[in-house]
């Protein structure tokens, strides 16, 4: 059975010490900066520690953004696994406080970024602040509209994991994408698991969900080994320009990695 882990797309979260990635509405990296740099460019943002690790293999709640022309978004940056922040879409920074006041007036009920305990089921009627991965093609003109079409979103990524047996986890703290398990249920360590698998679940969930919303556009970020392995990694990129040929996806722009656990992958459907 495979379990899929749906990474955020809005910070790197193998961040250490100090440094983090800062990123404009729009995905675009702006800036790896030090903690110095860091209090100039987030001066006011408001921080809330969680200061419970995750467990293992507990659903987690991540990021999706409306869109750079959304009404407005929520926004998460990692510093040593636990702090997050709110900002609207423009950048501007919110209190978490005002950002629930806004999701709960549409309707949708708040309780932070991770859930734990929850079901799936739990997980898609709650907030649709979500999924890791970014639709290029989504901007909707109003807030609601933002709201009904990510529910749909959320209904198809369900039928999708329930019809490849699959579950959302979190694999340790730092540690992110697609683990395999033995027929015994016991989970097969990243590192004995080649880049192959990790691209065709990840690749397989992506393609799903959008012919099921009818969109031709997606955008695919952080491809990587997770123990930054240069074998794995060259295998799982060879793997994955394999996946976008056979799936009509065109392989559109590659960041070299920034260190040896990451490498970005963007990709847009034809």
């Amino acid at each position: 059975m495979a379990r899929i882990w749906i990474r955020r797309l809005e910070f790197d979260l193998r961040t250490t010490g100090s440094r983090e990635y800062v990123f404009s509405p729009q995905f675009t990296q702006l800036e790896h900066v030090n903690e110095e740099q860091r209090s100039g460019i987030l001066e006011g943002m408001e921080y809330s520690l969680c200061q419970e690790r995750t467990p293992r293999n507990t659903d987690v709640a991540l990021s999706f953004n409306a869109g750079a022309r959304g009404s407005f978004m929520f926004r998460s940056m990692n510093k040593n696994g636990r702090s997050r922040y709110s900002m609207d879409y423009v950048g501007n920074p919110v209190s978490k406080e005002e950002y629930a006041r806004k999701m709960e007036g549409s309707g949708i009920l708040v309780e932070g970024m991770l859930h734990k305990g929850r079901t799936w089921e739990q997980f898609v009627q709650m907030s649709p602040v979500r999924l890791g991965h970014h639709l290029s093609s989504f901007n909707p003109p109003n807030f609601q509209e933002f709201v009904t079409q990510v529910d749909l979103y959320f209904t198809e990524a369900y039928r999708v994991l329930k019809h490849n047996s699959a579950r959302l986890v979190r694999i340790g703290r730092h540690q992110v994408g697609v683990v395999l398990s033995d027929q015994a249920g016991n989970e097969i360590q990243p590192n004995d698991v080649s880049g192959a698998p990790l691209a065709i679940a990840s690749f397989s969930l992506i393609c799903a969900i959008q012919k099921a919303l009818g969109r031709r556009n997606v955008v695919v970020d952080n491809i990587h080994s997770m123990y930054g392995n240069d074998a794995d990694t060259r295998e799982m990129m060879s793997r994955v320009v394999e996946l976008c040929a056979l799936q009509n996806l065109q392989i559109i722009a590659t960041s070299e990695p920034t260190n040896l656990y990451h490498r970005e992958i963007h990709v847009i459907q034809i």
